[in-house]
């Protein structure tokens, strides 16, 4: 889902894999926030995937999600944590807990 809220875009993946061919209207619109998977469960993006993709979004800010969410889908938010600045610098990292809220 891509939303434009007036104020800024945010673009939500969803189950995705690191497609650019596939995901060319996310990369036209660039979002200046971005919600990635980080599983790496059936497809999804791992946590080193969705650096890069944030990066070529040219994302300021990442939201990983889809992790721990259930016993089979893993994900390590360390990947992205390390990642991210050399994938996507200058886009920071917001990494929330269940029931957390954070402000665009």
């Amino acid at each position: 889902f891509l939303m434009d809220l007036g104020f800024t875009r945010v673009y939500y993946a969803g189950d995705t894999a690191l497609s650019p061919a596939r995901l060319a209207v996310p990369l036209a619109v660039r979002p200046e926030v971005a919600l990635l998977p980080i599983n790496g469960a059936y497809g999804n993006l791992s946590g080193l995937e969705a650096a890069e993709y944030a990066g070529m979004l040219g994302a300021r800010r990442v939201v990983p999600c889809h992790f721990w969410t259930f016993p089979m889908h893993h994900g390590d938010p360390q990947e992205i944590i390390d990642a991210l600045p050399e994938k996507a610098p200058g886009c920071h990292l917001t990494l929330l807990c269940q029931g957390e809220y954070t402000l665009l």
